[in-house]
């Protein structure tokens, strides 16, 4: 790989991941929720059944909530399924905006690069660093 492309691609990859030290958890769900369902709490994925404004799997909502059932998926429930679903991911792969949404989206192994089969991961950074922008 010629030096120039290897420093673009280091910058590319590396650098968002060492700039994101601090996730702003509240930030990241809000770019979940505009680029999964449009902020619809009311959403539901026909194939998957995922539900909510944050498109909660029924998976992940029995790791956060076992004993509540699933149709409950929606408002201040979801957002606090999906708040501790972040931060345990955030806490096994980092805080790289890209790879949590990969995570999000796909799992843990989703979460790898080479995984990624659409730019939703980067869709979804782009967002969380306008918002970003947007509050100073």
């Amino acid at each position: 790989m010629r030096p120039m492309r290897m420093a673009l691609t280091f910058a590319a990859i590396v650098m968002p991941a060492i700039l994101d030290a601090a996730l702003d958890t509240e930030r990241f769900l809000m770019a979940i929720s505009a680029v999964e369902s449009g902020h619809n709490d009311y959403a539901v994925n026909p194939r998957s059944q995922a539900s909510s404004r944050y498109q909660i799997t029924r998976t992940v909502w029995r790791q956060w909530q076992p004993k509540t059932p699933f149709s409950m998926c929606r408002g201040e429930l979801a957002h606090s399924v999906a708040t501790r679903h972040v931060e345990w991911l955030a806490a096994h792969i980092g805080t790289d905006p890209a790879a949590l949404a990969a995570a999000w989206r796909w799992g843990l192994r989703g979460s790898q690069r080479d995984a990624w089969n659409s730019d939703y991961p980067i869709r979804v950074r782009n967002l969380y660093h306008a918002l970003a922008r947007r509050e100073t």
